[in-house]
């Protein structure tokens, strides 16, 4: 029995919506024996604990169950999106205030890059402070997507001992 992926992924999306989380991505693999389902979730209102992926991994094996023919075994894999993965939407820039970020924008031509630490969020975009202290005003329709990184402090490092 063929399984229609993409009403899945559609009916998957509002079952974690409808349980208080917002859907971030989805990816199975090929396999129609024990396909691999990975879905990757966060919250808007708090980090995303232990807890919430144990809930709603129960409550998504159960759903899926129902959902996927009897005799299917699958394997459901329930993440956040952890720090490496892009942000796009304001709402999770908002939850990265204070954070140091470098920022995809969008430019006539090219792609460019900008770091620094996140001040504010509103309806027209985002204020960054960069290392240069020079303050930044870059509207949504310039932003492509962000991440969080770690600042590299340029400090000598002091040997202990000498080398052979």
């Amino acid at each position: 029995m063929a399984i229609d992926w993409f009403r899945l992924s559609d009916e998957l999306s509002a079952e974690v919506n409808r349980l208080g989380f917002e859907w971030i991505e989805f990816t199975h693999s090929s396999s129609m024996r024990a396909p691999w389902l990975r879905l990757f979730v966060d919250r808007r209102d708090a980090p995303l604990t232990i807890e919430d992926v144990t809930f709603l991994t129960k409550v998504l094996v159960n759903w899926l169950q129902t959902q996927l023919p009897e005799t299917m075994d699958f394997r459901l894999d329930v993440s956040s999106p952890g720090l490496d993965r892009p942000i796009e939407k304001p709402w999770q820039f908002a939850k990265q205030l204070g954070q140091h970020l470098q920022v995809t924008c969008r430019k006539p031509s090219i792609q460019e890059f900008v770091s620094g630490v996140l001040l504010a969020v509103n309806e027209q975009g985002i204020q960054i402070e960069t290392p240069e202290n020079e303050m930044l005003e870059l509207e949504w329709n310039v932003i492509i997507e962000g991440k969080v990184v770690f600042p590299v402090q340029n400090k000598k490092m002091k040997s202990k001992g000498t080398r052979r």
